[in-house]
């Protein structure tokens, strides 16, 4: 039995290290991306690299400030529920993505994109973010 693990191990031992190589990788694009994109949108380049406080950033420079705390409740609120009352968890987690789909149609926007660059943040955020820091588009608040 003892042989049987260890063979499995060895065989998924060089995807479990791709997969963290492959996921660091990603991280850094979104971490370059966010500083380069809050300079661009005219925000100190380390407010990107904050947790939850870039996000508080970047909803007052697309959006508005108050949606932040509306998001995070919702956040918060679809979390907890999620793990005593799954089905009603996962109605106000919906809600969740479609405020994170407004935000990254209005990011898109103020870059001077539509809705195919949005479906592109959307599905890849730390590809797409990456892209918005280092393009030569200017941001319009939209």
């Amino acid at each position: 039995m003892q042989e049987i693990i260890d063979a499995i191990t060895g065989l998924l031992g060089p995807f479990i290290l791709g997969g963290g190589i492959v996921s660091a990788i990603f991280f850094i694009l979104l971490l370059v991306g966010l500083w380069l994109m809050f300079k661009k949108m005219g925000e100190k380049g380390w407010k990107g690299i904050i947790p939850i406080y870039n996000v508080y950033v970047w909803f007052g420079r697309v959006w508005e400030k108050k949606w932040f705390w509306i998001w995070l409740a919702v956040l918060i609120v679809g979390s907890i529920l999620a793990n005593f009352l799954g089905f009603l968890g996962t109605i106000v987690n919906i809600a969740n993505l479609v405020m994170f789909v407004i935000l990254c149609y209005k990011t898109s926007k103020g870059f001077g994109h539509g809705i195919p660059y949005t479906v592109f943040l959307v599905l890849c955020c730390s590809i797409a973010v990456f892209v918005l820091g280092i393009n030569k588009d200017k941001f319009r608040r939209a």
